[in-house]
């Protein structure tokens, strides 16, 4: 069996030079903003079952932040896989010449070197080099001309000709003898020049041709966003550039036919914060959703890398509370029993399927009567399911029943935090899923909200957070933002201004911890730390 590659990623540099505009937390260059996962996850699970090791050289000061990043990664890992070491270079040629005079290299094994503003779509084999399979004018990147499939002509990034071209991606693999004989002559601080030393001193080069995913020009940043939207959800969205629109696709008929009807029927004065239907049509067991697009990140981004400050957050969260006053202008009735079995009976429904799906072991620490969590003894979910039914009639108000978005959570919330524009997306609407209702009970937006900028759900789903367990204990933390704070005061305010009760919209968040476990199947570490969280929750609310 061939002998897996070792990956390089160099990540030295600020962004700030390469993306003026982005107002990040962090101007590391492998930390750039995509969605809630940061550029450097994005290459990391594309490579981590391809290659034996993950070294990654960045300035000395962003050493702890990649650290923290990945730290969720490492505990997942033989502690070998990674190694993140800093270096004092100007350029991406220096950092590779340190890494060449700082490691030991062995001539045959193989080593790929991925630029952190670069994401791979195609594993490379052995001396390739990776160009942009669709030519482009030239812009401030380097490029190379083809003639019958052979390079004729190099453009170097500081020579440009704004030339149709094809630009070098900045990914290439290469043996490890090879790349010590050229980094120890390099001269500029352009990488296309390891291209050009390859070809002179090799002659064949393997030239592997993809969708350039860039990150690292402004000019590209906000494409390559929206072509990782299409790839994350292949088959179920579709981007069109010229109508300024994205459809979605699915075999879920009454799952966007809801959605559909939601938009059309909230009042006019609420159809502003949704984006606008364009079409929405049915063909052969597949539902088609065509809608305004809105290019704006949402808070989950937004939270988690943005640097925002007070009087942005504050507006943000006015703004939403605005918004749902005016959802609780639109009055409505529910049953109290159709409210315990949107609350209650759903949660006994999606716990019993999680703890099914548990090994031996887990299955019986989570049903015990108590649980240690974070060096605390407390109520297991035996004994809490108990207590809950009786803390819903308890919340019960026939005010509170009005306009419902039904998934009111940062991921389905997009904001511009510049000019304060708030647009909602995925609407979930009522209780009543049977009769394609609006309407539901607003504390449960409001606990989606809290799940959110509180309880550090996106934390979860972006991995950034510790999970320890020793002999029948728990231990976990999240790794805090420096604004999380800020977010959850504000949040908590608005909550309270509204008049409703932290404890009565944190029961409910806790409920949702717990009614989620099933639905993520596809991270078990994650599913238990979300279960931990919502006991841990319910324990202090019941």
């Amino acid at each position: 069996m061939e002998k897996k590659p070792i990956l390089v990623i160099l990540s030295a540099g600020k962004v700030i030079a390469k993306l003026p505009f982005l107002s990040s937390l962090s101007d590391c260059p492998a930390l750039v903003p995509l969605g809630i996962k940061s550029s450097l996850l994005h290459q990391i699970h594309f490579y981590e079952k391809k290659v034996s090791k993950i070294i990654i050289l960045t300035n000395p000061e962003h050493v702890s932040e990649i650290y923290k990043e990945l730290l969720p990664e490492l505990l997942k890992k033989d502690k070998d896989f990674f190694q993140i070491q800093g270096c004092k270079t100007k350029n991406v040629n220096k950092t590779l010449q340190f890494f060449c005079k700082n490691h030991s290299i062995k001539n045959t094994n193989s080593y790929i070197f991925n630029l952190s503003t670069s994401l791979p779509s195609n594993f490379l084999k052995k001396n390739s080099f990776t160009i942009d399979k669709k030519k482009t004018i030239q812009q401030n990147w380097s490029s190379i001309i083809l003639k019958k499939k052979k390079i004729s002509k190099i453009f170097y990034r500081k020579n440009i000709e704004k030339k149709l071209s094809n630009a070098f991606i900045g990914i290439f693999r290469i043996e490890g003898k090879k790349i010590k004989k050229i980094a120890k002559n390099l001269k500029t601080d352009d990488q296309i020049e390891i291209l050009e030393s390859y070809i002179k001193n090799y002659k064949n080069v393997n030239l592997n041709f993809q969708e350039w995913l860039d990150i690292g020009h402004s000019a590209n940043y906000f494409q390559t966003k929206k072509k990782l939207i299409v790839s994350r959800n292949f088959n179920k969205i579709r981007l069109n550039d010229f109508t300024g629109t994205i459809t979605k696709v699915s075999r879920n008929l009454l799952k966007l036919k809801n959605e559909n009807l939601f938009v059309k029927k909230i009042p006019n004065e609420l159809k502003v914060f949704f984006p606008r239907i364009v079409d929405n049509r049915s063909f052969e067991k597949i539902s088609y959703l065509e809608m305004e697009y809105c290019a704006y990140p949402t808070m989950a981004e937004t939270s988690l890398f943005w640097n925002i400050d007070k009087g942005e957050w504050k507006k943000c969260f006015e703004n939403l509370s605005n918004i749902l006053k005016k959802f609780k202008k639109h009055k409505f009735f529910f049953s109290k029993k159709a409210y315990i079995n949107f609350y209650y009976h759903r949660l006994i429904e999606r716990v019993n399927k999680y703890i099914n799906s548990l090994d031996k072991e887990y299955k019986s620490l989570f049903l015990e009567n108590t649980i240690r969590i974070n060096n605390k003894n407390l109520n297991g979910y035996i004994n809490l399911i108990k207590k809950i039914p009786k803390k819903i009639e308890k919340i019960y108000n026939e005010k509170d029943f009005c306009i419902m978005h039904g998934d009111f959570c940062f991921n389905n919330i997009l904001y511009e935090p510049y000019t304060s524009t708030l647009k909602l997306i995925d609407p979930r609407g009522s209780f009543d899923t049977s009769n394609n209702s609006i309407y539901g009970d607003q504390k449960y937006d409001f606990a989606k909200l809290s799940h959110s900028a509180v309880h550090y759900y996106d934390y979860l789903i972006a991995g950034k957070y510790n999970f320890f367990k020793y002999k029948n204990s728990f231990n976990y933390n999240f790794l805090e933002k420096d604004n999380y704070k800020l977010i959850s005061e504000e949040c908590n305010n608005q909550i309270k201004a509204n008049g409703y009760k932290i404890a009565d919209i944190d029961f409910l968040v806790g409920i949702l911890f717990l009614s989620m476990t099933p639905l993520h199947s596809e991270d078990k570490l994650r599913q238990k730390v979300m279960f931990l969280h919502g006991i841990s929750i319910l324990n202090k609310c019941v």
